[in-house]
């Protein structure tokens, strides 16, 4: 596959199924780093920074969950791996889940942590409604409030200011066209391509949010609407709530991530 970027990742340990752990919006590899400490011991891994992000170039390509799909497929191929697991976080599931319709050949099993959908059924509605919140707000404080709104009470002030801080990196051309691509995605492809995924998937889920963008932690034994889509949708998903934490569970939590993982490579190699 010829794409016009490469991305930029870091490798690290050997052993099948390597993990390939994909960052969501205005993030990087870095948020990754508990998850890549952990499963390199056992595991080959690979954590990248998607198009636009980090020290991954924006190239000249449409800003979609598509395009960015495809630069994942494509770090596969050049890497040669197959049997994978990707792991995808809020923007990096819709991520995960495409690169699998893209190459199913290459992926075994996907995880999925806090993912949300905000255009099911009103794409047009939830575009109107973020370009007005732009407008109105400036694409600055439109992305100020969209991560300050991912932490609840309790959370770790030096861990949302690193959040923050990489976020703001974000230039707001790359940013503003990225954030209706989720959109349209969320509302065009996401079911489609969950009934066809096929393979075994593990739904991490800490928040719920719905179309209106409000967040709240969950408790155990409640659901999202994420959450909801994927059990209609996904025929061999299974489930398991992150209770207490906001939207950066793999940070937040990453002892109840890592061992809820493991356990799901360990159902897929028996």
């Amino acid at each position: 596959m010829t794409r016009d970027i490469k991305l930029k990742y870091d490798q690290a340990g050997q052993g099948a199924p390597p993990l390939v752990f994909v960052h969501g919006f205005a993030g990087g590899r870095e948020q990754w780093r508990p998850q890549a400490g952990h499963f390199a011991r056992t595991n080959r891994v690979i954590c990248l920074d998607l198009r636009g992000h980090g020290a991954s170039v924006r190239g000249t390509e449409e800003l979609t969950m598509q395009t960015l799909a495809a630069d994942v497929v494509g770090l596969l191929e050049e890497l040669e791996l197959s049997g994978a697991v990707l792991a995808g976080h809020s923007m990096g599931c819709r991520i995960v889940l495409e690169a699998r319709r893209q190459a199913p050949g290459h992926i075994a099993g996907v995880v999925l942590v806090d993912g949300s959908n905000i255009g099911l059924g009103d794409k047009e509605g939830a575009l109107a409604r973020i370009e007005g919140e732009i407008a109105e707000k400036g694409y600055e404080g439109f992305a100020r409030k969209l991560f300050e709104d991912m932490f609840v009470e309790g959370y770790d002030p030096a861990l949302k200011e690193q959040v923050m801080t990489r976020a703001r990196a974000l230039p707001e051309e790359t940013g503003h066209p990225l954030f209706k691509g989720i959109v349209a995605y969320d509302a065009d492809d996401v079911v489609e391509v969950m009934r066809g995924c096929g393979i075994p998937v593990l739904v991490l889920q800490s928040t719920a949010m719905g179309v209106d963008r409000v967040r709240r932690s969950l408790r155990e034994g409640e659901s999202s609407l994420f959450m909801d889509i994927a059990r209609a949708n996904c025929p061999r998903a299974e489930f398991t709530v992150i209770p207490g934490v906001g939207h950066y569970a793999q940070l937040e939590a990453p002892n109840a991530v890592n061992g809820r993982i493991a356990q799901f490579l360990g159902s897929l190699r028996s």
